[in-house]
């Protein structure tokens, strides 16, 4: 009996000695006392453990929610640090208490990849702006490397994509480890909470602020939405919630309002979701002078038009084109048919995708080219900054004799 009993402690510490782990994080069984009698589901249970941490991590590992606090050494190039990273006395940046999602993808895609999803601020410290943002995005894991690949932002939008790479280990059944050269996150098992909402957006709907968020989870019981006014300092809970989208009604003409959603179950809150932004604004953009002015003699080749407000011309509704461009047969939100002369009628074209200003000029023809002039301005792709699209196309015309 005793060299049975050597045996099976032989092989038990021969286990434990064959990979690295820490006390803190390893606890494979009660305290044992002399006398004691193991039963075969304690062996089995310290056995699986042990296999657990020492094998290769497989993606069914990974599948679920996991709460993770990050470490990055200091660089001393940062300005400034992305929302909730604290500067460590310029020796490391730290965050905790963001939450990661490991998904699995059932369709469409390339074999092996998954998804990955994060609250926001997110702990993987990429080279982009990405790290104030919820991360939405793939990774493929393979011998214990996890290569993780999102889209990056800056304030104009997508801009291109952030990879990085990471290894990973158990240091226990629940706590995961991930590394590169200069960072490490530690995640536990979230035993439970939903994961985060992900993709939040909020539309000024001129008599609402609109409000529509993804569902990333199956075990919610609802949703939480916390507001904060513009000028407040602190968010306050707005509504508790069992659908993806909210209408926002108690808003004030032209106030700006700040939302982040969070799920909940009876094991607690997700972490929170991206903070979105919109003013409440029912105003819609006008034009309030033209010049030429309307049915006048212009002596000029410019063209402008002054607008009641700052307007950003877009592309029409579902004309959205590859990199931007609208797919509209009419390039331009500004169209100038000129007449007369000793050609047949000419079009010219101002005011680009993406131009901005309260007033809106170009030098679209040459002088005395054609007599006679009738300018459009096509209320599809006129819009304030707050959304408010322009309620009819307006129509002006002149002379150039």
């Amino acid at each position: 009996m005793r060299a049975v009993r050597f045996k099976i402690f032989s092989i038990l510490l021969l286990s434990i000695l064959s990979f690295p782990t820490y006390a803190d994080d390893l606890r494979i069984a009660d305290d044992f006392k002399e006398g004691d009698i193991l039963s075969a589901e304690t062996f089995n249970q310290i056995f699986d453990t042990i296999e657990r941490i020492n094998r290769k991590i497989t993606d069914a590992d990974l599948f679920g929610t996991w709460t993770c606090s990050a470490m990055k050494m200091a660089d001393g190039g940062e300005a400034t640090l992305p929302t909730g990273w604290t500067n460590k006395d310029d020796l490391a940046y730290e965050i905790s208490g963001t939450q990661v999602n490991f998904t699995q993808t059932i369709s469409g895609t390339v074999p092996g990849v998954n998804a990955i999803t994060t609250s926001a601020p997110n702990p993987f410290f990429l080279d982009s702006p990405i790290q104030d943002e919820a991360l939405n995005g793939n990774y493929l894991l393979k011998n214990n490397k996890i290569v993780i690949k999102s889209q990056s932002y800056n304030s104009a939008g997508v801009t291109g994509y952030s990879r990085t790479a990471y290894s990973a280990e158990f240091l226990s059944p629940t706590r995961l480890l991930l590394t590169d050269d200069d960072e490490s996150i530690t995640c536990d098992v979230a035993s439970g909470v939903p994961a985060t909402p992900t993709g939040p957006t909020a539309v000024n709907e001129q008599t609402s602020i609109d409000l529509a968020w993804a569902d990333t989870s199956d075990n919610e019981t609802g949703f939480k939405i916390y507001r904060k006014p513009d000028g407040s300092g602190e968010f306050t809970l707005l509504t508790t919630l069992t659908t993806s989208s909210y209408s926002d009604t108690d808003t004030a003409e032209g106030i700006g309002y700040s939302y982040f959603v969070v799920s909940y179950n009876d094991k607690g809150e997700s972490a929170k979701s991206k903070v979105v932004s919109a003013t409440l604004d029912s105003i819609l953009p006008t034009v309030i002078a033209t010049n030429p002015a309307d049915k006048t003699n212009s002596t000029g080749t410019t063209v402008s038009i002054t607008f009641s407000e700052v307007i950003e011309i877009k592309c029409p509704d579902g004309q959205v084109g590859a990199a931007g461009s609208c797919s509209s047969v009419i390039p331009a939100a500004i169209k100038l048919v000129g007449t007369g002369g000793s050609e047949n009628t000419s079009t010219y074209f101002m005011g680009q995708v993406g131009e901005k200003g309260i007033i809106i000029t170009a030098n679209p023809f040459v002088d005395g080219a054609r007599p006679n002039y009738e300018v459009t301005i096509i209320k599809d792709y006129i819009f304030d900054l707050n959304g408010n699209q322009m309620a009819e196309d307006y129509i002006f015309s002149f002379t150039d004799q």
